[in-house]
């Protein structure tokens, strides 16, 4: 089964309104550059790091919070104006994609990603991708420049992840398959 998400924490805002262009990034570092701060930081962006293992990566300056509680996470990608994302290379080259994806576009927040092949359906739509040949600067500016018609579209995309994509629709699935196997005597 995919990630999913909890609808009860990671929702839209109330308001349509934006944070000023912050760039957001929630995540442990275990002590090794993650691609999408290093890309962002040598862009010269600045960007709001949350997360443990950073200082010696990192300019402080950069370092917001070391820990997050989980219920806390979903005002911050609320607020921010676009967060960054990328996959742990055991997860990229598995196709897995992480639930940073599902969390972020739940509150119908722009997000910015590294690419990782079959994503689902229509998710490719809302995630801004950077790799070789795609400049991490050029996909937060295309996130941030976001047209109202193309804002409203994310959060219509929004509902349609938090009803398809919460952690009850996956345990209802697993529910299924379970009765679907046949009892043993």
């Amino acid at each position: 089964l995919l990630q999913c998400t909890d609808p009860g924490i990671f929702y839209p805002a109330e308001t349509s309104r934006r944070a000023d262009g912050e760039i957001l990034f929630v995540g442990n570092s275990r002590n090794v550059h993650r691609p999408a701060v290093a890309a962002a930081l040598a862009a010269g962006r600045d960007v709001a790091v949350y997360g443990t293992r950073w200082e010696s990566l990192i300019d402080p300056r950069y370092i917001k919070a070391a820990n997050v509680p989980n219920e806390g996470v979903g005002d911050l990608y609320r607020q921010a104006g676009v967060v960054l994302n990328d996959h742990w290379p055991d997860m990229r080259r598995a196709g897995i994609l992480s639930n940073r994806v599902f969390d972020v576009l739940a509150c119908g927040t722009p997000i910015v990603s590294d690419e990782i092949a079959d994503l689902p359906s229509g998710f490719s739509t809302f995630v801004e991708t950077f790799g070789p040949g795609r400049p991490i600067g050029a996909a937060i500016d295309r996130a941030l420049a976001e047209s109202p018609e193309r804002r409203a579209e994310r959060l219509a995309f929004s509902a349609i992840l938090r009803r398809d994509h919460s952690f009850d629709r996956r345990a209802e699935v697993i529910l299924a398959r379970l009765r679907a196997i046949p009892r043993q005597a």
